[in-house]
């Protein structure tokens, strides 16, 4: 007897579920090259076809617990920085990325594992603008290869790259500007404000690869913090109580408990180790400092490998004084003086005071202190020379879209602002602003105003 079956029984027809965002993976996992929130994000912007701008305050942005759901010009340049960070950004942003791309783990893209040791707040964990390395880039293109921003280069205590030992980069070697966390484009090797190639350093910039050479603890700090990144702390390493119980056990074992010798021995200001006992978190800064001098690193130090090379050979580090110093006589202070004074009977200053001070061999906030008024004055010229060069350019750009204008006229085309646009960009300049959207419009009316009669006249 035959029987009947469905070939549809026991088969699941119930759809996966879908997400919002595209599901991408981020570059690097488990290397020191491990990819970047900031750059997933943006890598996200270019396969949606979208502003990231408009990625950030239309889907990402949303549903947290972020204050500030309009990314303007100082937030996407500053504040974001910290979404790369361990601290409440990271934390909102990685969250909400999970949500929208049904991933896991994209604390990973930050240093939020290492949140609950290392201080959240104030310098020592990220720069202050976005850094990368131009033989990486080139390296990328010639072997067809998607640019992306690793974590690595986001590090304050890394300034070479891994790879290929070079000074980082941190300003468009053509236009000499830094790149924002959130740039006007999705295109991760060219710069936000003139499009220019990033992996180009023909141009010589500041923080090229022709920079000053790379010391022992610069080499010292890639390692340990790429090392950071491609093994992520496990749930019971990665605690605060963890660091305190490895840094007792050492003072304990090598110092007989006493605080201040360890802190002799490794060169730290007096109550510095003191303070972490008593609850303060540590910089990433000086945890690599600490590490570094033990003859171990960071990860190292957490799971308890320490060498004996540092208590075998005795060394004791001196305290380096961070604070520079200047024995100035009374003679040197008039120089000084005479100089600043010179430069104010001129009328005029073309470069700021820090420039100033560092010309003269002295930082900017000594020189201001010791002589005030010469740099409050200077400081004035130089803000007026601002006013006139910006002036300078607003009526150079307003001369070269009307001579566009007249240009097209002459040529018979028709005048219309993607014409003009297209034109206009190769200077830089856009009928965005509103001066240039002016100065098109009045030349357009004083060409094309003989050719239309009064209202109520005949032509």
């Amino acid at each position: 007897m035959s029987q009947n079956y469905n070939l549809w029984d026991g088969i699941d027809d119930a759809l996966p579920p879908r997400s919002r965002l595209a599901s991408l993976k981020p570059f690097g996992q488990g290397t020191p090259f491990q990819e970047s929130l900031s750059g997933l994000i943006i890598r996200l912007a270019r396969i949606h076809t979208c502003d990231p701008k408009q990625l950030l305050n239309l889907e990402i942005l949303q549903n947290t617990a972020l204050k500030q759901l309009r990314p303007t010009g100082g937030f996407v340049s500053f504040d974001l920085r910290t979404m790369n960070g361990g601290g409440k950004y990271a934390s909102e942003v990685s969250r909400r990325l999970e949500e929208l791309t049904l991933q896991d783990n994209l604390i990973n893209c930050s240093f939020l594992p290492w949140s609950n040791i290392i201080a959240k707040k104030g310098m020592g964990i990220l720069h202050s603008h976005p850094h990368w390395c131009s033989n990486c880039i080139e390296e990328w293109r010639k072997n067809n290869l998607e640019a992306y921003l690793p974590l690595l280069w986001f590090a304050y205590s890394v300034n070479s790259c891994t790879k290929h030992g070079n000074i980082l980069s941190d300003k468009c070697s053509h236009c000499g500007k830094h790149q924002p966390f959130v740039p006007r484009h999705t295109f991760l090797d060219h710069c936000s404000h003139c499009g220019h190639w990033l992996g180009d350093e023909k141009y010589g910039c500041s923080g090229s690869s022709e920079a000053a050479p790379i010391d022992d603890f610069e080499i010292f700090q890639r390692e340990a913090v790429g090392e950071m990144i491609s093994h992520p702390p496990y749930s019971n390493l990665a605690t605060f109580e963890n660091f305190l119980s490895r840094l007792k056990y050492v003072i304990e074992t090598e110092f007989n408990g006493v605080v201040t010798h360890y802190e002799r021995s490794i060169g730290f200001r007096q109550s510095s180790i003191k303070q972490w006992l008593d609850g303060k978190r540590p910089s990433l800064p000086l945890f690599m400092r600490m590490t570094q001098r033990l003859g171990t690193t960071p990860v190292q130090f957490l799971k308890g490998n320490l060498t004996n090379a540092f208590f075998s050979k005795g060394e004791i580090f001196s305290f380096q004084h961070t604070v520079k110093k200047y024995a100035v006589t009374e003679t040197t202070h008039k120089e000084i003086r005479s100089a600043l004074l010179s430069i104010i009977a001129s009328g005029e200053s073309t470069i700021p005071t820090k420039t100033i001070a560092e010309r003269l061999g002295y930082k900017y906030s000594w020189l201001k202190y010791w002589h005030p008024e010469p740099c409050l004055e200077i400081s004035r010229f130089y803000r007026q020379h601002l006013s006139r060069e910006a002036q300078r350019k607003r009526n150079n750009a307003e001369n070269i879209t009307r001579e566009v204008v007249r240009e097209l006229f002459e040529k018979k085309i028709k005048i219309t602002r993607r014409a003009v646009q297209k034109i206009l960009f190769r200077h830089s300049i856009f009928l965005s602003r509103p001066e240039i959207r002016a100065a098109f419009n009045d030349e357009k009316r004083v060409l094309f105003l003989p050719f239309f009669a009064p209202h109520g006249q005949k032509k």
